[in-house]
């Protein structure tokens, strides 16, 4: 049971870290390959949904980069 609740976790990460970059695609804002990354391989929810509200306002991809790079359990 524990390495299921696990992946469910993983996934439910996983679909927020694509939202945002959906979301940011959906703007036509442009996402360098390193944001992509950093934001696909976090598993922290919390942060994701953070970043999921930035990516619906910012003006640029690369803001949201900011906030990725500072957040726990950011990749890199």
């Amino acid at each position: 049971m524990e390495g299921r609740a696990e992946g469910e976790a993983e996934g439910e990460a996983r679909g927020r870290a694509e939202a945002v970059i959906a979301v940011l695609a959906a703007r036509r804002l442009d996402v360098r390959e390193s944001l992509r990354a950093q934001t696909l391989s976090c598993r922290d929810t919390a942060a994701l949904d953070r970043w999921l509200a930035r990516a619906a306002t910012c003006a640029a991809a690369d803001e949201l980069g900011d906030a990725v790079g500072d957040e726990p359990g950011a990749a890199g």
